[in-house]
């Protein structure tokens, strides 16, 4: 663990190569290769949200999870999500200062797990915008607030 708070743990077994890393709130897990004879190299990124929702917080999570009072709709933040799998220009959930780069990203999949007041939200995709998933996850928890319906997910406020 270095001093900005995060952990880089890299690991490899039967030719996969994986790099995962770790903040208190969300994590990051890259696949960096598979070496096979015909499987090409892979570059996915997975980043983790995770979510307490209970009413009182959780004493062991709270390094590792947002703690938010709110009860949150988790079918409705299932749906909002489903909108941004696939390959689309996310400019408007991005930060990025060079505007010549291309804001075209796929997003492979984003799922969201809810058991016992927990909500774990993952996205993955093969590269994301700088700021991209923090600016989806405010808008995932916008919806699930109440704040903005489902049809307007694609909306920047």
């Amino acid at each position: 663990k270095n001093s900005d708070g995060f952990e880089l743990i890299t690991h490899s077994y039967q030719n996969i190569h994986l790099t995962f890393l770790y903040f208190g709130v969300f994590s990051i897990i890259i696949l960096l290769s598979y070496k096979g004879i015909v499987t090409p190299k892979v570059n996915i990124r997975k980043y983790v949200y995770t979510i307490d929702n209970n009413s009182k917080a959780n004493v062991f999570l709270r390094k590792y999870a947002w703690n938010i009072k709110e009860n949150l709709d988790v079918e409705k933040m299932k749906r909002a999500a489903a909108q941004f799998v696939g390959q689309q220009d996310f400019m408007t959930f991005s930060d990025m200062k060079n505007k010549k780069k291309s804001t075209v990203r796929t997003v492979n999949s984003i799922e969201v797990y809810h058991d016992s007041g927990i909500i774990k939200i993952e996205f993955v995709g093969n590269g994301f915008l700088y700021h991209m998933v923090r600016i989806l996850m405010g808008t995932l928890l916008e919806i699930g607030t109440g704040e903005r319906s489902v049809p307007n997910a694609w909306i920047v406020k």
